[in-house]
């Protein structure tokens, strides 16, 4: 047991000496030294005696004593704890304290002086807001004062003359004009003008610097003008921004400028038109002279205004007076086209005062420019292509050119021109306005074209009815032919031509009302509107139509009568007359039904004759006329006297003389017909027309023959004198002659 203690003793003694010898160990600032000792003091008891043979009886009170050193040892820590935090805790305590009084002696301070305060902060409050109204109001004032005051910058702008000699307009320069109108503006409205003193020396220098603005932009536009004198004048944009201010505060500057403008581009038009004709004469030249390469040379662009008005020559080369025509009106309309975009696009309808004002500038510019120039070009043009010859300054031949009564004059030409300028007037109008002097210019030389027309037709007829009267001025009739002669077919041809223009311009008559159309023919509408819906007047149908057919009538006399002076004979002049006649009618009939139909009524009555020359042919051939002579006089007896009917033995017709009669129609029908009126047949122009004269013929010889037939054979005694005499029977005869 006593070897047990010691051991004990040996592991508590450490512990207990520490606790002993080193109090310092259990102050508060090492807490964890003494826990630790005695924690491993603990652990080893309880490792070496937990178990096992040598746990001793008195282990127990060994593990308390440990428990209660710890114990005590807490205690010391604790009372040590509270000694050093007590006595920092009464000087916080006594600190707190103070400043509690000290609080409470400034917080009655503060009570005391609130009442004086608050009055202070409410007078510097009022104060503040006193002079935050006047800081505002002076800011108003002095923004007010801006707007009705201009910067020195822009009195510069405006009143400078670098301005107007500058190549473009600033933004700044209309900002600034903008600004005076606004002073006008305000000093009227809010400064009570003119009562208030203010309101007039505001208005008075807002004029006097608007007019100053205005003045410059007149002297900018003035020095703009140069450019319109151009064929394209490149417009500034800067242009219809002035023009725009000027119609806004001084509109008579801007009527003036545009006064000025017309006149520039009328100028400019007019030089233009001279070169273009220049050009067009030398192309003209270059082309009789066997060159036609230049009629490319100066094409026309819709807007372009880069060289000359080009020829509009198709594949086909029209007559040149067609092609003159088309060039003058072509470049019409270029100009009008030219113009009509710079007015409306380039300047704008709105700045000139509406499309009114614009189409009026337009026509101002072209027609005052060229209308003279156009009239007078017009007018040699259809004098020269109708047959007069005129000196038109090109120095070249002139295919076109005829002499005054020339029946190779192009009668149609003006007729053309008449339609064509009908056209262009038509469409000037819906371009312009139907007021517009060029279209009054246009529709005068539409009038002039058809007194030209009439003209032409008054020198042709006379050169028709010359050449038919006066056989040296020209060939014979050709009696092998029948053909027209050539004045003839040229009057024809005439004819022809107007047809054609008719067709070309005048519209297609309205188509009948069916309910199925035939798709072989369908009606083509005009490809340009025409001027006019009237047919061509009754009185140049006429002056067209008569004098070629007075001609024919007048040259088949030149074939003689029976068997005249060419060899011809009554059926060769008809003919010759039908062939005339049938030309004419074909030719006339696009432009008047009626005169065509009157031709045909003509054209009738001298088949009527061809046919009785076709019967007297087969009267004669056949040996019928003795007895149809004899038969005449039977008949004219009979009807003049109440006796029997003498008959054909009574005008001592012998059976002899009717056989031979008979035998001779016999051969007739076996030989054919030879005869004048059949070989003047076989050359009318159309096989009906021969056909038609035949048959009428045919039908006459075979009446008569029935009638001599009948004569023979239903009179008893002839019946008994000619008994031995073959007769044929009408029906017989007919059929060989094929009626």
């Amino acid at each position: 047991m006593d070897a047990l203690t010691a051991l004990q003793q040996t592991l508590a003694a450490p512990l207990f000496t520490a606790a002993a010898s080193q109090p310092s160990v259990l102050s508060l600032s090492q807490p964890s030294l003494r826990s630790a000792g005695f924690a491993d003091a603990l652990a080893t008891y309880d490792r070496l005696y937990s178990s096992g043979p040598l746990k001793p009886v008195t282990d127990q009170h060994l593990r308390q004593r440990l428990l209660d050193d710890e114990y005590a040892a807490l205690d010391d820590l604790i009372h040590a704890a509270d000694v050093v935090v007590s006595g920092p805790m009464a000087t916080v305590t006594k600190q707190l304290d103070d400043l509690h009084v000290a609080a409470t002696a400034l917080l009655h301070g503060v009570a005391d002086a609130r009442s004086d305060a608050a009055d202070f902060v409410r007078v510097a409050v009022e104060h503040a807001r006193e002079t935050d109204s006047l800081a505002a109001e002076q800011r108003t004032l002095a923004d007010f004062l801006a707007t009705i005051t201009l910067t020195p910058a822009e009195t510069a702008l405006l009143t400078s003359p670098s301005s107007s000699s500058s190549p473009d307009l600033s933004d700044a320069f209309f900002a600034a004009l903008d600004r005076v109108a606004g002073m006008d503006r305000i000093a009227r409205d809010q400064l009570g003008y003119p009562d208030s003193p203010l309101g007039r020396d505001v208005v008075q220098s807002a004029a006097t610097m608007l007019d100053a603005g205005c003045d410059q932009l007149y002297r900018w536009l003035q020095g703009r003008l140069v450019t319109l004198s151009g064929v394209s004048p490149d417009i500034s944009p800067s242009v219809p921004r002035a023009l725009a201010c000027l119609a806004q505060y001084r509109p008579a500057y801007r009527d003036a400028w545009l006064e000025d403008a017309v006149a520039h581009r009328r100028t400019a038009i007019a030089r233009w038109f001279v070169e273009t004709s220049a050009a067009s004469a030398s192309s003209a030249a270059a082309g009789a002279n066997g060159s036609r390469r230049g009629s490319t040379a100066s094409s026309i662009r819709r807007g372009s205004t880069a060289g000359s008005a080009a020829s509009l020559i198709s594949s086909t080369t029209p007559p040149r007076s067609d092609r003159e025509l088309a060039d003058v009106l072509a470049w019409v309309h270029q100009a009008v086209a030219g113009d009509l975009a710079l007015w409306t696009l380039d300047i704008g309808n709105a700045v000139v005062g509406g499309r009114g004002t614009s189409v009026a500038l337009v026509d101002a510019a072209v027609c005052g420019g060229i209308g003279g120039m156009v009239r007078d070009r017009v007018e040699q043009v259809l004098a020269r292509s109708s047959g007069r010859r005129e000196d038109d300054g090109d120095g070249g031949d002139d295919e076109d050119e005829k002499d005054p009564g020339d029946p190779r004059a192009d009668v149609a030409a003006a007729y053309r021109a008449y339609y064509s300028l009908g056209v262009h007037a038509t469409m000037l109008a819906k371009s312009l306005s139907p007021a517009a002097e060029l279209v009054n210019v246009l529709a005068f030389l539409q009038q002039t074209a058809l007194h030209y027309f009439r003209d032409a037709l008054d020198r042709n007829a006379v050169a028709t009815l010359a050449a038919a009267r006066d056989p040296s001025r020209g060939p014979p009739p050709d009696a092998a032919a029948l053909d027209p002669t050539p004045a003839i077919g040229a009057a024809i041809a005439a004819i022809r031509a107007v047809a054609a223009a008719h067709a070309q311009f005048a519209p297609p008559p309205p188509a009948p009302h069916s309910s199925s159309s035939s798709p072989s023919s369908p009606t083509s509408p005009s490809p340009l509107p025409p001027p006019t819906t009237d047919p061509m007047p009754p009185a140049l149908i006429d002056l067209l139509v008569d004098p070629a057919v007075q001609a024919a009538v007048v040259v088949a006399e030149q074939l003689g009568g029976d068997r005249g002076a060419l060899g011809g004979g009554r059926a060769a002049k008809a003919v010759f007359v039908v062939n005339c006649l049938t030309g004419i009618k074909e030719a006339i009939a696009p432009i008047s039904a009626e005169k065509a139909l009157a031709v045909e009524t003509q054209i009738d009555m001298y088949l009527e004759a061809l046919g009785g020359e076709y019967y007297s042919g087969l009267v004669s051939q056949s040996g019928m006329s003795e007895l149809l002579t004899q038969l005449q006089h039977s008949s004219s007896s009979s009807s003049s006297s109440s006796s029997q009917n003498p008959s054909l033995v009574d005008h001592g017709v012998t059976p002899r003389a009717l056989q031979n009669a008979f035998l001779s129609l016999d051969a007739m029908l076996m030989t054919g017909i030879h005869s004048d009126a059949s070989r003047a047949l076989s050359k009318l122009v159309r096989g009906d027309l021969a056909r038609d004269a035949v048959g009428r013929g045919t039908k006459a010889f075979v009446a008569a023959y029935a009638k001599v037939v009948a004569a023979v054979m239903d009179d008893p005694r002839c019946a008994e004198a000619y008994a031995n005499v073959a007769v044929r029977s009408a029906a017989e005869v007919a059929g060989l002659l094929r009626v």
